[in-house]
């Protein structure tokens, strides 16, 4: 089950960087600039962004295991039609549509393990997964880069399709309905509105959702804004930068791993307003630093290692923690908190390249992102008793 729900979560990871090192070749074979075969990425993520709202509803109302089903299976053909693309506006097509079908893996997965689990069971799962899920940024170019060098670029789509038909062929059988039952009235629009006011009106629920969506995004200023960090301003060269990349997977997966087993010991709520207040010190001390004249590579290494420390450490916990309360409409909560997180990602990624300095940019957005997530982490403190440990009905794991 955690493999399974790891690898559902990694489909978008997967899906963008092992197409990276594709596009110059991609660009040179249509004919096309490094723009064009850029915004296959932009697409991708349009197609998974705009998934995210009708995939869990449908979810609550006709089954987790028919829409994610569903959603496999046009991941994997759309993949195979990225590899037998004629031209461009095609190629960009099936980009788009296979950012929908993978958008069905990362919002169900979530809500599976609320089917399933609750309190420290689905935060375990959740982190466990998180972990498992963080090798994919580590691995996914290189074998993208492997490929690409034997079978050419088109090859990359091809074993992304493969992979989406395996994850099929493994749901289709291994794993059963998890819901305990279908919401016919789940996709009518009053109950959508209905369901959605009652996520947004708890703030156990939305206080969670945002402190995630906001560290979520504090980790896209980063990568947006590495490539000048890091090898423009302060002189990293590409192998270099290929390893400092991964140490931010590395910072995930060491967070997740660390945040099951301490939310044990010291209850959510702790783990939470640790994890964030670790986030907002280390963003504020890297702004600092880039205002007072730029930081020393070591410093930015050790500071955004924290930072993603803190990411994984959160994240999980505290979308466990806001899914819930939402057991009746756990589909629809699962899609409001990945909107929230892509919302929170645009958000700060494009507040990077506000600052005429990439340094100065990337400390001002992780400090901003840091200190609004422990905001709203601080903003829900009179829910504190319900973020014990043991405040929850009972899971159904298996």
């Amino acid at each position: 089950m955690t493999a399974l729900i790891a690898a559902l979560t990694a489909l978008p990871a997967l899906s963008i960087d092992m197409g990276l090192p594709a596009l110059p070749d991609l660009a040179d074979a249509f004919g096309a600039g490094a723009g064009d075969a850029q915004l296959s990425i932009g697409l991708f993520l349009a197609g998974f962004a705009a998934a995210q709202l009708g995939c869990g509803p449908a979810s609550d109302r006709f089954g987790r295991r028919p829409v994610l089903l569903a959603g496999l299976g046009l991941f994997a053909a759309a993949g195979l039609g990225c590899a037998l693309a004629p031209s461009l506006p095609a190629l960009f097509a099936c980009r788009t549509l296979q950012g929908v079908g993978a958008c069905a893996g990362t919002v169900l997965a979530r809500a599976v393990i609320r089917d399933l689990f609750s309190g420290e069971a689905a935060v375990a799962k959740l982190s466990q997964a998180t972990a498992i899920m963080a090798l994919g940024p580590v691995l996914a170019p290189a074998v993208g880069a492997a490929v690409l060098a034997v079978f050419g670029w088109r090859a990359v789509f091809v074993v992304l399709g493969l992979g989406g038909l395996a994850l099929f062929l493994a749901v289709a059988s291994g794993l059963a309905e998890t819901i305990p039952a279908k919401d016919r009235g789940a996709l009518d629009q009053r109950a959508l509105a209905r369901n959605a006011a009652a996520f947004f009106r708890n703030g156990r629920a939305l206080g969670n959702a945002l402190a995630a969506a906001f560290l979520f995004g504090g980790m896209f200023a980063y990568v947006a804004a590495s490539p000048f960090a890091l090898m423009e301003a302060l002189g990293v060269g590409t192998p270099g930068f290929s390893g400092l990349f991964a140490l931010t997977a590395l910072g995930i997966m060491a967070g997740a791993l660390a945040g099951s087993r301490l939310v044990r010991v010291a209850g959510r709520r702790r783990v939470v307003l640790g994890g964030l207040a670790l986030g907002a010190t280390a963003g504020a001390v890297l702004f600092a630093l880039a205002l007072a004249g730029g930081p020393a590579l070591p410093a930015v290494v050790a500071l955004v290692a924290l930072y993603t420390f803190a990411r994984g450490l959160v994240v999980p916990v505290a979308t466990a923690s806001a899914m819930e309360p939402m057991g009746h409409a756990a589909g629809l909560a699962s899609g409001l908190i990945g909107a929230m997180q892509m919302a929170g990602a645009a958000l700060a990624a494009s507040s990077v390249g506000l600052f005429g300095d990439p340094l100065v940019g990337m400390g001002a957005t992780l400090a901003l992102s840091g200190a609004a997530a422990l905001a709203c982490g601080l903003g829900c403190e009179n829910e504190a008793g319900r973020y014990a440990p043991s405040a929850a009905a009972p899971a159904r794991g298996r």
